[in-house]
């Protein structure tokens, strides 16, 4: 139950939260990835790869939603990205028996 400051009450499943907060990719810009005006991190949406290659940005850092969902979904995009750059590059470094 959730009670809000005029008295009501609201009976909810989930509650996000949604702070006002200031993106956080000073590091980023640090490292010589592009950041745009905005201070959001720019990566490539199929991958979430920044301009540094290796390097990946997720969540609040790439679009400032504050949505755990958001997160959640873009880690799922990066982490098969990661997986398929150690596969391709496990091939390329095999050794023939």
């Amino acid at each position: 139950m959730l009670s809000l400051a005029d008295g009501r009450e609201q009976q909810l499943d989930t509650l996000y939260s949604a702070p006002s907060s200031v993106v956080r990719s000073e590091l980023a810009r640090e490292l010589g990835v592009h950041v745009l005006r905005n201070g959001d991190v720019q990566v490539d949406r199929r991958t979430m790869g920044t301009s540094l290659s290796g390097l990946y940005a997720i969540g609040d850092v790439v679009n400032g939603l504050s949505q755990i969902s958001v997160a959640a979904g873009h880690a799922a995009v990066a982490a098969t990205a990661i997986h398929h750059r150690l596969r391709k590059a496990a091939l390329h470094t095999r050794q023939p028996p």
